[in-house]
């Protein structure tokens, strides 16, 4: 569109398309629809899609609307992939509500930012910013007259879990200073494959029967980085994520700690300083004769706060550590765009508390092996699989209990009364993956 320049809306929600009709009313009420989206010449196959289509994306819309929200989604081939709802069936539904006026679309594009994590800056990198869309009040009204509302969604539709549950994504790119994502794709059909789906799926099938007050479960799939990569063995990354982002993964934790499990509150079990430790378990089972002979004797303390360091504000030590660790280099000087983020964090510039160098020097007196960072093969994607395995390893072990958790990449969400055996299942799982106990942090509404 010319001259049309993308902006993100506020507090818009996800468009999830994995909803699926769940009573008669709701059968009517996409069939009504899809006969004025389709022709005479419209083949029944095609008629069949788009009352999937229309289904699928129902609730997110009405949801959003009765909160006055807009939902958002990227529309480019690429990202349904492996979606219930195909690319093609979705851009005719798109069109046809439009010119029906029963939907608002925005498109969406790319904007430039700074590279948060390039410290020559100003690195730019591409930002994409998803298409927007909202339904009219003539869709709502049209849904009213078949009995179907934003409070009685779940009577009338049921959600699917996803098809896909494993996605490789190449490394990133940067082609003259602009930097993209890399592609996201689903995986070959391989057997290393197969068994990442099935653990994946043992998780939905379990959770899918699970109460989960206060949303609802989408399912989870797992993403693996670095596919494109000559070392990429399965070993990169491998988090799992929700299918709706607007999920409980990316709420506020006074929001996940207000949430229940099977009627029951929940206790968040958190490892500290994740990455950091596991980085030290990794050195001295696989990384030992790299390291120079004299600081074999150095032993990582997991039992005490790493990131409290005498005269140093906690929050930029963190800071610190998590962004080194994320490059995969020491951080030297402040980039501006960490600056910023910091700032929108807590409230105060972060060059203004204590210099890189300062913070650098400190931290090095207390972890000297976080020196040996841009010499060893350890990346960010190399931290995250491990970290990843051991905390599917402990859902596992608490699934076979009929002990369910949810994962919060370096933390496990679960009833409270079942803490203490989460967290000694928890520990012993770094400890079998990652060759290191973690300090854990318990955190629950009382």
């Amino acid at each position: 569109m010319p001259g049309h320049k993308p902006r993100r809306k506020e507090g818009a929600k996800y468009l999830t398309l994995n909803f699926s009709i769940a009573s008669e009313d709701a059968r009517a009420f996409c069939d009504h629809v899809v006969a004025r989206i389709a022709n005479e010449a419209t083949r029944p196959t095609t008629r069949a899609k788009l009352v999937n289509v229309v289904a699928a994306t129902t609730p997110s819309l009405l949801r959003a609307f009765s909160e006055g929200l807009w939902t958002y989604r990227a529309t480019v081939k690429a990202q349904f992939s492996g979606e219930r709802i195909g690319f093609r069936m979705f851009e005719q539904w798109r069109e046809a509500m439009k010119g029906l006026h029963l939907i608002e679309h925005e498109p969406g594009g790319v904007r430039m930012i700074e590279d948060p994590w390039e410290e020559g800056g100003p690195a730019i990198v591409t930002e994409g910013i998803a298409s927007h869309f909202r339904p009219t009040q003539g869709l709502v009204d049209l849904a009213t007259s078949f009995g179907i509302t934003a409070a009685n969604l779940e009577s009338h539709f049921k959600v699917e879990m996803p098809r896909t549950l494993v996605f490789l994504r190449d490394s990133s790119k940067t082609v003259k200073g602009k930097k993209t994502k890399g592609q996201r794709r689903p995986p070959p059909d391989t057997p290393e494959a197969k068994r990442c789906e099935y653990e994946v799926r043992a998780i939905n099938d379990y959770l899918a029967n699970i109460d989960i007050g206060g949303q609802l479960f989408h399912g989870f799939y797992r993403l693996f980085n670095q596919a494109d990569t000559a070392s990429f063995n399965w070993n990169k990354g491998g988090r799992l994520y929700t299918v709706d982002p607007a999920s409980y993964q990316n709420r506020p934790k006074a929001e996940r700690l207000a949430m229940t499990l099977d009627g029951q509150p929940v206790c968040e079990i958190d490892v500290s300083a994740s990455y950091l430790t596991i980085y030290h378990g990794l050195i001295a089972r696989d990384y030992r004769h790299l390291i120079p002979a004299e600081m074999r004797h150095i032993i990582f303390d997991a039992t005490e706060d790493p990131y409290s360091l005498p005269g140093f504000e906690r929050a930029v030590v963190k800071a610190w550590v998590s962004i080194s660790l994320g490059r995969g280099e020491l951080v030297e000087r402040w980039s501006k765009q960490i600056s910023k983020s910091f700032l929108e964090e807590h409230g105060k510039p972060i060059g203004e508390i204590h210099k890189a160098k300062d913070v650098r020097d400190a931290v090095l007196g207390r972890h000297p092996l976080l020196g040996l960072l841009n010499s060893l093969p350890i990346s960010w994607a190399d931290l995250m699989f491990h970290e990843s395995e051991a905390i599917m390893r402990a859902m596992r072990e608490l699934r076979e209990r009929d002990i369910p958790s949810l994962p919060m990449h370096d933390c496990l969400i679960v009833p409270q009364g079942d803490e203490d055996i989460a967290t000694a299942i928890l520990k012993q799982s770094y400890l079998d993956i990652c060759n290191i106990v973690p300090m854990i942090k318990r955190e629950a509404l009382r």
